[in-house]
């Protein structure tokens, strides 16, 4: 086997994977995806990771992840554009690891780390407002006044200086509290999911759930606060130093 195990079909190889003792079926299958073949790869990401991807995406990520961890496995990307698989290369079937099992506690690992931060992210976007003057913001569209406060001058200035898409996620989900399902109504011009299994961005859009909707617009909103956190110091520093 050892001596022909380079020479077998990929059909043969997949058939040898669920008795390989040895490991020599997975040692194998990780060669050729290292050597970018396009039938072993398609199977490795489509077929063999597809119940890990599943579970990422709804147990951890509560998002498609399908591209994030294609890139987290066949990165880095030499200049020649030919993807050189680091992660699969870290395979050597230790303790009789499998090739399946070995990537599915990589990506795990990963993906946690990865929801983690997006969930800390998340989490200082909704308490940015805090750290600037929230009624501010909630008169931001409201008549100037030369009575107010230097954070008020600061935050109106700062609103006005956004793009008009910022300005409409603010308006909707901060100053008139609409919800996630009206806002994403509202605002799903702007949000483009990735196209996937054959569908359209737009036919991908059609089909979210209420979770991924309301995720789409959390995403919109910390974007926009981000930028008016900037715009905000920016504005606070320029009218005390007039």
């Amino acid at each position: 086997m050892k001596t022909t195990i380079t020479t077998l079909s990929l059909r043969d190889l997949i058939k040898l994977l669920p008795d390989d003792i040895e490991m020599i079926a997975n040692m194998e299958l990780a060669r050729r995806i290292c050597s970018n073949e396009d039938r072993t790869v398609d199977f490795y990401i489509s077929t063999l990771c597809k119940p890990n991807i599943d579970f990422i995406e709804k147990n951890v990520m509560h998002r498609y992840i399908l591209s994030e961890y294609y890139m987290f496995l066949c990165n880095p990307i030499s200049e020649e554009n030919i993807p050189q698989w680091k992660k699969v290369q870290g395979y050597q079937a230790a303790n009789d690891c499998t090739l399946k099992t070995y990537t599915s506690t990589i990506a795990c690992r990963h993906f946690s780390k990865v929801a983690k931060k997006e969930k800390e992210e998340g989490m200082r976007h909704d308490e940015l407002i805090e750290f600037m003057d929230y009624e501010a913001l909630l008169v931001c569209d409201k008549v100037d006044d030369d009575s107010d406060s230097p954070t008020r001058v600061a935050m109106r200035n700062a609103y006005s200086r956004l793009l008009d898409r910022d300005k409409m996620v603010l308006k909707y989900l901060i100053i008139d509290k609409f919800d996630s399902q009206k806002a994403f109504e509202l605002l799903k011009d702007d949000i483009h999911p990735r196209a996937k299994d054959g569908m359209t961005s737009d036919e991908v859009k059609a089909t979210l759930s209420l979770k991924q909707k309301q995720d789409a617009v959390s995403l919109l909103k910390g974007r926009a606060l981000l930028k008016l956190q900037e715009l905000y110091r920016n504005c606070l520093n320029e009218y005390m130093y007039v």
